[in-house]
């Protein structure tokens, strides 16, 4: 009989360590072939490579967005559907970010919105500086600046 032979032989008579039904039944975890699913925080699966949630369109944000940069730069933020609209409206209006085919772009918002939406409390937005009162500080330091810079003319 052949080595390589023998090796069959002996696997498919079960003879080994954790083969025979005496050692009982193996759990996937003492299989190194079988992974076991990623999830994130929230215990959602998440893709392997990106980190992305498993949900309906995640393969449209993996294709356009991790095309230009990790999902690490965005999987980190959070943002209403207004909030990731902006974003795609400011990179395709300065960062040479292309247009998406028709459909496309609303789905991509939408998958960021659901998965990647603000949670828990948002800090209130900020006064409009016309409510807000002088700022003496401000004002001292503003003086003082166009003093120096008058000197030097």
């Amino acid at each position: 009989m052949r080595r390589g032979s023998a090796v069959w032989l002996v696997l498919l008579m079960g003879v080994g360590k954790g083969c025979s039904p005496a050692d009982g039944p193996r759990s996937d975890a003492a299989r190194p072939d079988v992974v076991a699913p990623k999830v994130d925080a929230a215990g959602r699966p998440v893709d392997p490579s990106t980190g992305l949630v498993l949900a309906d369109d995640y393969e449209l944000v993996a294709t356009h967005c991790v095309a230009c940069h990790s999902a690490q730069q965005f999987l980190r933020q959070r943002g209403t559907h207004a909030t990731w609209q902006g974003i795609i409206d400011w990179m395709q209006a300065t960062q040479g970010l292309w247009e998406f085919p028709e459909g496309v772009e609303e789905r991509i918002v939408g998958y960021l919105a659901t998965h990647y939406g603000p949670e828990g409390t948002w800090r209130r937005a900020p006064i409009p500086a016309d409510l807000m009162p002088p700022d003496a500080a401000r004002s001292q330091m503003r003086a003082a600046a166009e003093t120096v810079r008058a000197e030097r003319r």
